[in-house]
């Protein structure tokens, strides 16, 4: 046999091992077994409820209108809005505008995919996105906790977070505000438990 039908085989015998191996590979994740992660069972079973009323994903505000952004906040809250042509470039606008903005985790899967959309959206001036986007960085010494949404009690009752108390107090002033989730925390609170924000 010639060289080259030599290396012709060996590259066939390589692809049906690779393509064996997708194959096995996609029949295992489709027998797995599903689970409800992230959360438990019983939450899994309220979100899915015929009754159950959507909110937003910025400020937990009820929507219970079939329109494309949150009366509340502004974000873009609609059930399609990413796949329609013209309502997909503010769920673009508003994940480019948290991470020049808003206090955010210093991962760097996060940062590196800021720095390829920014590459792909803006080409010759993602790098005045870039300044913004680090200098954003810089003034986030900590990394936040991701928002935590309200629970949902036995009897179907939303309940929020609360603010920490301090030992030893009875009575709590509000006297400062979280700007991104609108609660109101006594001032001995420096950060907002909920999204880690400072208060002001």
């Amino acid at each position: 046999m010639a060289p080259a039908q030599d290396q012709a085989l060996t590259a066939l015998v390589l692809l049906g091992i690779c393509a064996t191996a997708v194959y096995v590979f996609v029949l295992w994740v489709m027998e797995a077994p599903r689970t409800v992660n992230p959360w438990g069972k019983d939450i899994d079973e309220v979100v899915n409820r015929d009754d159950a009323i959507p909110v937003c994903h910025h400020c937990f505000t009820p929507q219970p209108h079939n329109g494309w952004f949150c009366p509340e906040c502004g974000a873009i809250v609609g059930a399609y809005c990413n796949y329609m042509p013209y309502l997909y470039i503010f769920s673009e606008g508003e994940v480019l505008r948290a991470g020049v903005t808003e206090r955010m985790r210093r991962v760097p899967l996060i940062v590196i995919g800021y720095i390829a959309v920014s590459i792909g959206m803006f080409a010759a001036a993602a790098p005045i996105y870039w300044f913004f986007l680090f200098k954003n960085l810089t003034r986030s010494p900590y990394a936040p906790a991701i928002p935590t949404p309200p629970t949902i009690d036995k009897a179907g009752e939303e309940t929020v977070p609360s603010c920490p108390v301090a030992a030893g107090s009875t009575e709590i002033k509000t006297v400062k505000k979280c700007k991104w989730c609108g609660g109101e925390y006594s001032d001995e609170v420096k950060q907002c438990p909920i999204d880690g924000n400072p208060l002001v």
